[in-house]
């Protein structure tokens, strides 16, 4: 049971990486936690991006993540914006995210077009 959940993961990170890939710089990250770079993937030089595939995904988790993300990101002091991208089984992609004050959560495909259109999500981040 483990390794088919790892399995998932991996398979899910993977699928990230190669969409994000398409739309610019991106790199995975080595290990869980053993590498320089926080999160699972860098994208643009500007994100850190975590990536969780479940079976359930409750508000609670969705937040622990993001704020381990957070401090993962301060610990190893970057300046990065960070997003969980997270699906639940049998339901679309998600990402996971702070703009302004605000957090949100929006489909993976938004995402994607507004960083095709260049434009910004993120005017003000704040930690």
């Amino acid at each position: 049971m483990v390794m088919k959940t790892k399995r998932k993961g991996n398979l899910f990170e993977n699928k990230i990486y190669k969409e994000l890939r398409e739309l610019g710089e991106c790199k995975k990250s080595l290990g869980s936690g053993s590498s320089d770079e926080p999160g699972d993937i860098i994208f643009l030089d500007q994100y850190a991006i975590e990536c969780k595939h479940r079976k359930l995904m409750t508000w609670n988790t969705l937040h622990r993540f993001y704020h381990k993300l957070i401090k993962e990101i301060t610990t190893k002091g970057k300046d990065y914006i960070p997003l969980v991208i997270y699906r639940e089984n049998r339901r679309e992609i998600m990402v996971f995210m702070q703009l302004d004050n605000l957090i949100i959560t929006l489909h993976f495909d938004e995402f994607i077009r507004y960083v095709q259109t260049k434009r910004s999500i993120f005017p003000t981040y704040i930690p």
